[in-house]
């Protein structure tokens, strides 16, 4: 951050005013992934346009065009014949969800507030704020031992 800083402060304003997760890889979490990079649609685009690249520029980017809308329709085929409006993989992570949601106890604490715990960990959620607050559960008091008489 200090090089972007020096190199461009307006740069380095406008990432501190944003949410480190939408921009930094150091705060993407690991079980959070994108479906394109699951479903391998970067490294299936960059196969499609081996041939196009040693083409003239012109005729390449038509063909990429090509390729592109062929892609869109047999997607958005696909899309249609969907019984439901939720697609398979994310139906599936929702059903994941399901099951991880059921260890976790909810206490309404306030308007829009809730308290929700699992095990030792707690959070404090605002349905308004869309923000969570970690929790530290307290120390047990400490327990001191008294001499004992002979």
């Amino acid at each position: 951050m200090d090089q972007i800083k020096q190199i461009n402060e307006d740069a380095y304003d406008y990432l501190i005013q944003r949410n480190p997760n939408s921009w930094s890889r150091a705060f993407f979490e690991m079980d959070m992934r994108c479906a394109a990079f699951e479903n391998r649609i970067s490294k299936s685009f960059n196969r499609a346009i081996l041939g196009p690249r040693h083409k003239p520029i012109i005729t390449m980017l038509e063909e990429i065009r090509l390729y592109i809308m062929q892609s869109l329709v047999a997607m958005n085929k696909l899309a249609f014949n969907l019984e439901e409006k939720i697609t398979p993989s994310v139906r599936k992570r929702l059903e994941i969800l399901k099951e991880k949601q059921r260890e976790w106890i909810f206490f309404p604490s306030g308007f829009q507030e809730l308290k929700v715990k699992k095990d030792d960990q707690s959070y404090g959620v605002s349905l308004q704020h869309k923000k969570r607050t970690h929790d530290v559960p307290p120390l047990p008091p400490f327990v001191r031992m008294l001499s004992s008489r002979p």
